[in-house]
């Protein structure tokens, strides 16, 4: 009888422990409008944004290209269309890499069959493989 009882008996409640993250994320919400961030001088009032696109063929670079170069914003761009494409995933990335190169910016690739583009005064910290 004993065998069936911790084999069906009721299971002890483990105790979670709190991650001191968890908790500094949810009471942060809380305490709404307590913290003042101190101001940093913006030297200019342009925005720039994170865009994401789908890449469905080299037709579609050239609007890529306008994005990072000439508006300034970072763009994640998802190449999984084409994967089964090695040439045309070869020649959009030539393509994206000497405009973007070209005009000082950066460009480098995250997981999952996607490629990050940012324009010349941000960097991307890459890990060297050594």
């Amino acid at each position: 009888m004993s065998f069936l009882k911790k084999l069906f008996g009721r299971k002890e409640r483990v105790k979670e422990e709190k991650s001191p993250i968890n908790e500094l994320l949810f009471e942060a919400g809380e305490h709404e409008g307590e913290y003042e961030l101190p101001e940093v001088p913006i030297e200019s009032e342009e925005v720039i944004y994170v865009k994401p696109y789908k890449v469905r063929g080299i037709e579609d670079v050239d609007t890529v290209i306008k994005e990072v170069v000439e508006e300034n914003n970072i763009v994640i761009l998802d190449l999984s269309l084409l994967s089964r494409d090695k040439d045309a995933v070869r020649r959009v990335i030539e393509r994206l890499r000497g405009a973007v190169a070209t005009k000082g910016g950066d460009m480098g690739r995250i997981p999952s069959e996607r490629v990050i583009l940012t324009p010349r005064f941000i960097r991307i910290w890459k890990r060297s493989t050594g």
